[in-house]
């Protein structure tokens, strides 16, 4: 059967935009992956910071004791990213 030679190419082009759009998509939640990392550190930073401020020694080691639970789960959860 006939095929032009532009729509062979064109599909052609169309595949290799594809793959090119998911690799986009790979990397982008990627960097979300890495972005949400950020965030379980700075609500660490954010926690031990305020556990300072508290007089009682009760509340402040509550603080104290959370913020290290949200740094284990930080590092756990960078550990599972790719690094390149």
């Amino acid at each position: 059967s006939y095929r032009p030679e532009r729509l062979v190419e064109s599909e052609e082009l169309e595949e290799a935009a594809a793959a090119k759009f998911d690799e986009g998509k790979d990397a982008n939640q990627t960097s979300d992956d890495y972005v949400l990392s950020t965030i379980f550190f700075a609500a660490v930073l954010f926690f031990a910071g305020l556990s300072s401020k508290f007089t009682s020694n009760r509340v402040a080691m509550l603080a104290l004791g959370f913020a290290t639970i949200v740094l284990a789960g930080g590092i756990v959860r960078l550990s599972t990213l790719p690094f390149q």
